[in-house]
């Protein structure tokens, strides 16, 4: 009971903080499509935190896994002259 007092203290904590963990989207749209690999993606996405309901948005490229797990990393966004990447409908 002791030894778990130190794990409480840390979630007591940052569960009230600005993490992703406190972080709804709200809406997402696909930007870019790469022609060659059809599961990677742009995608910006609109979050809504739950503590203050300050709404940001997020521009992630996204690689599809399997139909339910994905990885998203963000990106900026550069002009391509050779890329093989189109723009979404």
């Amino acid at each position: 009971m002791f030894s778990s007092l130190p794990l409480l203290a840390y979630h007591g904590y940052f569960q009230y903080q600005d993490g992703f963990w406190n972080q709804k989207i709200e809406n997402s749209k696909t930007l870019y499509i790469n022609k060659l690999k059809n599961d990677e993606s742009v995608k910006e996405f609109q979050f809504r935190n739950e503590m203050n309901q300050e709404i940001k948005w997020d521009t992630v490229f996204s690689k599809a896994f399997t139909p339910y797990f994905e990885l998203n990393q963000q990106v900026e966004i550069k002009v391509s002259e050779k890329g093989n990447w189109t723009v979404s409908d």
